[in-house]
């Protein structure tokens, strides 16, 4: 497993030359913002339902057997 340090520095180094635009339109198409209502918070149970670009975590299905 990723520690959060390895995390972050992945993100900034995908993001770092990104405009402020560019990062809010690609944290726009994640489905935690999609699917919550505008002004409401975004359920942190939502991280789970996530999905390529945007889950970091890669889950093992041999393990849950």
């Amino acid at each position: 497993m990723a520690s959060e340090k390895e995390v972050i520095d992945k993100v900034i180094e995908q993001m770092s030359d990104w405009t402020a635009s560019m990062i809010s339109e690609y944290s726009h198409n994640d489905l935690p913002w999609e699917v919550t209502d505008e002004g409401k918070d975004i359920s942190y149970n939502l991280a789970f339902y996530r999905e390529v670009p945007y889950s970091v975590r890669v889950y093992n299905e041999a393990e849950n057997e």
